[in-house]
């Protein structure tokens, strides 16, 4: 049975081509570089890029510490992407080990 990918329901990080107007316009995006749960498919841009209207997925995550992490796979039904520590990072993330 196939699991449904989680949804970037919101992000902030304004200066991401793919932001547009709060929503990820990509079609979908990675998270972790396997310490901080970073979207690694930002690109900086003054100007959004997509023009994607599908809700964007979480197609993996390699932040294996995370408490919805289930081999490489997102099992939140959504995730909101902020600037934390300068760099946009997946704000749902939460440590399975605290």
């Amino acid at each position: 049975m196939d699991q449904e990918l989680a949804n970037v329901k919101s992000c902030t990080v304004t200066e991401c081509a793919f932001n547009d107007s709060w929503s990820c316009r990509s079609s979908s995006i990675v998270v972790g570089d396997h310490e901080k749960p970073t979207c690694s498919t930002y690109k900086k841009s003054a100007s959004p890029a997509g023009d994607n209207n599908a809700p964007t997925e979480v197609r993996a995550c390699n932040i294996y510490g995370c408490l919805r992490n289930r081999d490489l796979m997102c099992t939140a039904y959504h995730i909101k992407v902020r600037t934390r520590d300068g760099k946009p990072q997946c704000h749902s993330y939460k440590n399975r080990y605290k």
